[in-house]
């Protein structure tokens, strides 16, 4: 772990603090990076899901005739 130093919206640190009944603001800022990280990991996952079931439905698809006549 390293020290970073940052500027952090207070209002929002303390929502976050209130929120959660988290007592210091290095844990109410880990949470949050934690929370945003697996969001975005979890959105990831959907929309590979998401391709990888379009992907199979345009296989499934039959092929038009006159496609077939060539």
């Amino acid at each position: 772990m390293s020290v970073t130093r940052i500027d952090i919206d207070d209002d929002a640190l303390e929502r976050v603090m209130a929120l959660t009944r988290l007592r210091t603001k290095k844990e109410a800022a880990d949470l949050a990076l934690h929370f945003y990280t697996e969001q975005q990991e979890r959105a990831v996952r959907i929309s590979r899901h998401i391709e990888r079931a379009r992907v199979r439905a345009r296989l499934r698809r039959p092929v038009p005739a006159e496609r077939l006549a060539r």
